[in-house]
């Protein structure tokens, strides 16, 4: 059984702790709260960062 967590915004620690969180297959992001229209920006800056979103992505890559 996975811990279920949310993340409050993808700034600096957000995307810090969304990174540990793909990493670790006990943890699951269950919601990510961000204000501005820049959680495009964030996923976009994981894509190229060669950061895998989720277990799927990075398991094929």
């Amino acid at each position: 059984m996975s811990t279920i967590i949310a993340i409050n915004g993808l700034g600096r620690i957000g995307r810090a702790i969304l990174k540990l969180v793909i990493d670790e297959p006990a943890l699951e992001v269950a919601a990510v709260n961000q204000e501005s229209p820049s959680a495009f920006f964030a996923r976009q800056s994981f894509v190229l960062t060669g950061t895998a979103l989720d277990r799927s992505e990075k398991a094929s890559a």
